[in-house]
């Protein structure tokens, strides 16, 4: 009996020992290396701003000065031009395009209309009669578009009861330029649409915009007739954009018949603490070919202004429609403080479980 005791106690010894032994192998983690979401949603949210931006010149009454103007002598008779209007009595902008080469180098083609004494199921409690302007107090534009396309990308409203809005949010009608920056707000709905249907992003968004330098504006009056201001000039101006976006971005596979997609959820936010920065005097490319004049020819200067700086902090889910990994988008050097100020290069970086990736934003 004691000698069947000791065995059995052997035998228990040896099976623990030899559980003991086994080691599981580390697993290492598996790296999140996906920026193409960040980055579309990046360029989609530049799209809105820069929708955004030809309203602001429109609402200024500066039809013609900026840098969506066609490429000088790139036109062919009516091809090739852009044309602006106001209609005062209607308070109706537009800015046509007729597959224009533009300053800033895009392709376009349409037409944005922008309306600023009203919209049906709209209603404006701020509009006075002299909110004939952007930088008017309770000015409030609609706009929308007519087969608008940017490199042959097609923008259009997601929703054709909900025009993108653009907002003059200065509380004071008398309100002293020189200690309250302008502001808007920015209100939009949209679906782009690339050339080939293989990739629709859908972006929804609340921005905040402001002013950054006073010194855009020629001339400005404290007081609540904003009819005799002089117009911001946006093209030296810098401005600012926080808020909130979400959207989906939709690839659409038409190999086979019938065809899948594949559907992305994406959300960001941009803080008030470092919001994206727009400098209308950046310029990334500052030859970007030449034009012939009736004497000589003279280098030209791409008038395309990018994103400068600031972050903004994205999640995107899989095709499972699970979240992944929180990023955060940096559109100058604000993930590598070391390099200094953020150059105006269109280049950036997203940060996905502490490892840095750098990214180059669409054009």
């Amino acid at each position: 009996m004691k000698r069947v005791i000791s065995y059995s106690i052997f035998a228990v010894s040896m099976l623990f020992l030899a559980s003991c032994g086994k080691k599981t192998a580390n697993t290492v983690p598996e790296p999140d290396t996906e920026t193409s979401t960040a980055v579309d949603a990046a360029w989609a949210t530049f799209v809105v701003s820069d929708v955004e931006t030809q309203c602001s010149f429109m609402a200024e009454n500066l039809l013609l000065k900026h840098f969506y103007t066609e490429v000088p002598g790139s036109a062919a008779g009516s091809q090739g031009t852009m044309t602006a209007t106001r209609d005062i009595s209607s308070k109706a902008l537009n800015m046509a395009f007729n597959k224009t080469h533009c300053i800033d180098g895009r392709l376009r083609d349409g037409t944005i209309f922008m309306n600023y004494g009203g919209y049906p199921g709209f209603v404006n409690p701020r509009y006075q009669t002299d909110s004939e302007y952007g930088h008017s107090y309770g000015f409030n534009g609609f706009g929308t578009f007519s087969e608008y396309r940017v490199d042959g990308w097609k923008i259009e409203l997601a929703d054709p009861a909900n025009p993108l809005r653009l907002i003059n949010t200065v509380a004071n009608p008398a309100f002293n330029p020189s200690l309250t920056p302008l502001t808007w707000s920015v209100q939009a709905k949209v679906k782009m649409t690339d050339s080939t249907f293989s990739k629709i992003i859908i972006w929804e968004g609340s921005l905040v915009k402001t002013c950054l330098n006073s010194t855009s504006k020629t001339t400005f009056s404290a007081t609540s007739n904003h009819k005799t201001d002089g117009p911001v000039i946006w093209d030296s101006a810098m401005v600012s954009y926080s808020g909130m976006i979400t959207g989906q971005i939709i690839d659409s596979i038409r190999t086979t018949s019938p065809h899948t997609a594949t559907i992305r959820n994406f959300s960001m936010k941009i803080d008030e603490a470092n919001p994206i920065i727009r400098d209308f005097k950046c310029f990334p490319n500052p030859v970007a070919g030449v034009v012939l004049t009736a004497t000589n020819v003279v280098t030209r200067a791409q008038a395309f202004h990018p994103f400068k700086k600031g972050i903004a902090s994205f999640t995107v889910s899989n095709t499972s429609g699970e979240d992944l990994y929180p990023r955060q988008i940096y559109f100058g050097n604000e993930g590598s403080p070391e390099l200094g100020d953020s150059p105006c290069d269109n280049t950036g970086e997203i940060l996905i479980k502490g490892v840095t990736y750098k990214v180059t934003f669409k054009q």
